[in-house]
């Protein structure tokens, strides 16, 4: 089963954060790294083959995608963690580095129904559209009662509450929260915004932004048909969409560079730099 492997590596804290032409030079030596790995050797000899990998740096580390193929879910992350640990120890520059989160996003049973469902009647269809219309569709309760949208957008909104945390680039002041400089300037204006109702804006910011990153994975279709988005049969979410003047120069290589430059953008929204 194929397995996607998050990890999250960090450099010293006595370290300065790195500089542009400094991350360009770690991701070069991450993916030369990962490049020299003929093969991954998981617990009693059990072999995990890597498939690809996914690099974004940003001023205090690297965001990694490590896309696997093993027997398990403990599996495919530890062989990861040990082969991650491994790049930064053979590199002088990356030796301080450090693993600080190595998880596996799928959820195996889960990927395992859909699996299990891709022949039945409830695999997902064929054509593109109809599986980006089914996609957006509300799923029913999981003993077959009805969707209960209220439930699901408290959930939703308790989950972005919980999110805002993780957003240290922008200020309350930025979503529309008064400063300290006093109130007459809100009434001025009639747009001040609650607290709470910023919260929610930041939560919303970080949660749309791991579902663009999610998404934009769709990388792995190009790579399969060995195409661009304009001659991609597969379905695409975001990709697609951009301008239509260069489509035909949307190829596996473009796409992979534009998912580590949004990875690095937006990866500034969590790690307290400015990202105005």
């Amino acid at each position: 089963m194929t397995y996607v492997v998050t990890v999250d590596i960090c450099i010293s804290e006595a370290t300065p954060e790195m500089d542009p032409l400094q991350r360009a030079g770690a991701v070069a030596l991450i993916e030369s790294g990962f490049a020299s790995v003929d093969g991954i050797d998981g617990p009693d000899g059990m072999e995990v083959e890597l498939l690809d990998t996914i690099v974004g740096v940003y001023p205090g580390g690297a965001l990694l995608k490590v896309f696997v193929d093993a027997e398990a879910l403990e599996f495919a992350e530890g062989a990861v963690r040990d082969v991650v640990s491994e790049v930064l120890r053979r590199s002088e520059l990356l030796v301080d580095w450090t693993v600080e989160r190595c998880e596996v996003e799928l959820h195996p049973e889960l990927t395992q129904e859909s699996l299990a469902a891709a022949d039945g009647p409830d695999g997902p269809p064929d054509d593109p559209a109809a599986r980006k219309a089914r996609h957006a569709e509300p799923t029913a309760a999981a003993e077959g009662g009805e969707y209960d949208a209220r439930a699901k957008a408290e959930e939703v909104r308790a989950r972005m509450l919980v999110l805002a945390d993780e957003l240290r680039s922008f200020p309350p002041v930025m979503f529309g929260v008064q400063g300290d400089h006093g109130e007459e300037d809100g009434d001025d204006y009639g747009f001040a915004v609650a607290p709470e109702d910023a919260t929610l804006a930041a939560g919303a910011l970080i949660y749309a932004t791991e579902v663009l990153i999610d998404e934009l994975f769709e990388v792995h279709i190009l790579e399969q048909e060995d195409t661009n988005v304009g001659e991609c049969d597969g379905p695409l979410w975001h990709l697609e969409d951009l301008p239509d003047r260069y489509v035909l120069q949307y190829d596996t290589r473009f796409a992979r560079r534009f998912l580590v430059t949004v990875i690095a953008m937006t990866t500034r929204f969590t790690d307290g730099v400015s990202a105005s």
